[in-house]
């Protein structure tokens, strides 16, 4: 059996060690948020002016970075041709409306 003491010993030495890296990866995220200000995604990835290329059915949404533009009807999309409806979903026609169901009170 082994010694129990080397064996909290190296437990000790690997947390340590664990520990530290931890901290100087906070580290250098607190100093790069403090030095650099924040880089918009829309000026870096975006070069047309009012925000998507013409001839792509997508556009830029600062929270889910890009998705599909709504009403686009058959445009090419990486050699796919793309139709979506009003609400930007991959669908040719619309939703319909939720009629009441009869078993509902």
């Amino acid at each position: 059996m082994k010694n129990p003491r080397k064996l909290i010993a190296r437990a000790v030495v690997v947390s340590l060690a664990i520990s530290a890296v931890a901290l100087v990866l906070i580290g250098v995220e607190c100093a790069t948020r403090i030095l650099f200000k924040r880089i918009d995604p829309l000026a870096v990835f975006v070069t047309v002016s009012d925000g998507a290329p013409k001839d792509q059915p997508m556009v830029f949404a600062p929270k889910r970075f890009w998705k599909l533009a709504a009403s686009v009807t058959d445009r090419n999309f990486s050699g796919t041709t793309v139709t979506t409806n009003s609400v930007g979903i991959r669908r040719g026609k619309e939703f319909e409306k939720k009629t009441q169901s009869p078993f509902a009170s």
